[in-house]
């Protein structure tokens, strides 16, 4: 429980992270969107979120050096939730046991960015399968 606990706080974390550099990035703070986006790398643990992060890094040096930004590029490079669809699934029983009684959470996240991104997490796991569709 306690692990459950530490895991959640840390991805609260990075998400006021991640919210910083967007900020940051929107007011033209390029150095404090990129100081934001360090912290997160380190903090990061998946080689996707790392190449994630790297990417913004790269949008928000490049546009640093253009000298100019908007909110809608802010949108492109920091997308927002702009739908969830969300189901709970119960696994009645499976091939190996007759009751199991195992409830899951499916949640489908779109963002304003056209990315479709899917969680199925288990109860008392961390996410089971997170898949992110191309953009459309």
């Amino acid at each position: 429980r306690v692990d459950d606990d530490s895991k959640r706080t840390t991805h609260m974390d990075k998400a006021k992270v991640a919210s910083a550099a967007r900020q940051a990035f929107v007011a033209d703070d390029y150095d404090k969107a990129l100081a934001a986006l360090s912290k997160l790398k380190a903090a990061v643990e998946s080689e996707d979120d790392v190449k994630w992060v790297e990417a913004n890094m790269a949008d928000v040096a490049a546009a640093a050096k253009e000298g100019a930004t908007s909110p809608r590029a802010a949108t492109s490079i920091f997308p927002r939730i702009a739908g969830v669809k969300w189901r709970v699934d119960v696994a009645i029983s499976t091939s190996h046991l007759e009751r199991v009684m195992r409830p899951s959470i499916v949640m489908e996240l779109t963002l304003d960015d056209g990315a479709v991104r899917t969680v199925e997490v288990g109860v008392g796991k961390k996410p089971a399968k997170s898949v992110v569709a191309p953009r459309r």
